[in-house]
């Protein structure tokens, strides 16, 4: 196997505390491999502070493009279609890398929820309100859609 110079990058992971500029030099066949600041690998966004943004950003963006593909197909298919395309098209993205964020931070949280939210009431097309503002962002991710 050879590694191809031109399409090989590298990257160095720094804790939060080294802020030091680490230009690493490698070199394959006398060419320089170049260095980057984020790299996307088996569809999961790395950074050099692994700090996930890019990757939380790109899944949210994702479910909710799906989640819009979903609505425009609701009235064709039956609310058990509806579920299982919607466990497979929207939730996988977010089972695919979810475990791996850590400690995200509430707002995060809210965010996922809000468009898990947005799915249960397309799919619903209701959704009874409880007086706690907060309830939706409180509840598990995944327990949420449970009560479908």
């Amino acid at each position: 196997m050879s590694i191809n110079a031109e399409k090989s990058c590298t990257m160095v992971f720094k804790l939060k505390q080294n802020k030091s500029d680490t230009n690493l030099k490698l070199h394959i066949n006398n060419k320089e491999l170049v260095q980057v600041n984020s790299f996307k690998y088996l569809g999961l966004e790395l950074d050099t502070n692994m700090k996930w943004d890019n990757q939380y950003n790109t899944v949210i963006s994702k479910m909710n493009q799906r989640v819009r593909l979903i609505y425009r197909y609701k009235q064709c298919l039956s609310a058990q279609w509806l579920q299982v395309i919607t466990y497979g098209i929207i939730l996988s993205v977010l089972d695919y890398c979810f475990p791996i964020w850590g400690n995200l931070s509430t707002v995060k949280y809210e965010r996922i929820d809000k468009v898990l939210l947005t799915i249960q009431l397309s799919l619903r097309g209701g959704w009874e309100w409880e007086t706690d503002t907060h309830s939706v962002s409180r509840r598990s991710q995944l327990k949420l859609f449970d009560e479908f």
